[in-house]
């Protein structure tokens, strides 16, 4: 019978941390405000949207995109009425349009509540 063979050493190698970039100080009296967002598409992947109320969900279900337009300001065209991001679309329910998402062809609403729901286009 054959000896079972043991495994030679196993070679380790380390290498030492890479020096971490130091932070950048500016000179004094530079204005160091973050530059605001620039209002863009909206990309996100939905919640189930459970907790919608009845009423925000038969209105989502009827309504009517007849178009968006994108780019740096996105905007959906409903009825003879074109609405930008932020703009109430029914002041009853508190829904507002909240962007698009051009790679699902999905117009975003959101009610009072914060729930957010969407409409093919």
């Amino acid at each position: 019978m054959s000896a079972a063979s043991s495994p030679g050493p196993v070679a380790v190698t380390t290498s030492s941390p890479a020096a971490l970039p130091q932070p950048t100080v500016p000179p004094a009296g530079t204005d160091v405000r973050p530059a605001a967002p620039a209002v863009q598409t909206v990309h996100i992947d939905l919640p189930p949207a459970d907790a919608a109320s009845p009423e925000f969900k038969a209105f989502i279900e009827n309504l009517h995109v007849n178009g968006v337009f994108q780019g740096e300001n996105p905007r959906v065209l409903i009825g003879n009425s074109t609405y930008y991001v932020g703009d109430v679309i029914n002041s009853d329910l508190g829904v507002v349009f909240i962007g698009i998402d051009p790679d699902r062809e999905l117009a975003l609403f959101k009610d009072s509540t914060g729930v957010t729901l969407v409409k093919k286009y």
